[in-house]
């Protein structure tokens, strides 16, 4: 099982969702990026005033996924992150594909969660 996690905005986030269930992906950036730590998402999250963190499970790894990996530079507090920065062609059409089941925690910018906004369980279709 593989795990990514995205700190977002809650909009950006039932973007993400949509792009997901549909394979459209409403690009209001050039690239996204997603990260393996929770930690690390959760910091980006908080910087919104209606954060979240997006979490995204797969049984295997998306081919291809390799070639968008890097290491990032954050700020003081983030320090390095291990990154993929997905192009949004990747992300609709190799990315979404791979997902299983997709979280979004909705965060404030002083907790770590206040309540999940899917189910535990909501599955690509």
């Amino acid at each position: 099982m593989v795990k990514y996690f995205r700190g977002c905005s809650l909009e950006e986030a039932k973007d993400i969702e949509d792009a997901i269930n549909t394979g459209e992906f409403n690009a209001r950036q050039p690239t996204i990026f997603w990260t393996d730590s929770y930690e690390k998402a959760l910091m980006y999250a908080r910087r919104h005033t209606d954060g979240a963190v997006v979490e995204v499970e797969m049984d295997t790894q998306p081919l291809g996924i390799t070639n968008y990996f890097s290491v990032g530079e954050g700020d003081s507090a983030a320090t390095t992150i291990r990154q993929w920065e997905l192009s949004p062609f990747f992300f609709e059409r190799v990315f979404t594909v791979y997902v299983e089941e997709l979280r979004i925690y909705r965060v404030s910018s002083n907790s770590n969660i206040i309540s999940c906004v899917t189910p535990t369980n909501s599955y690509r279709l």
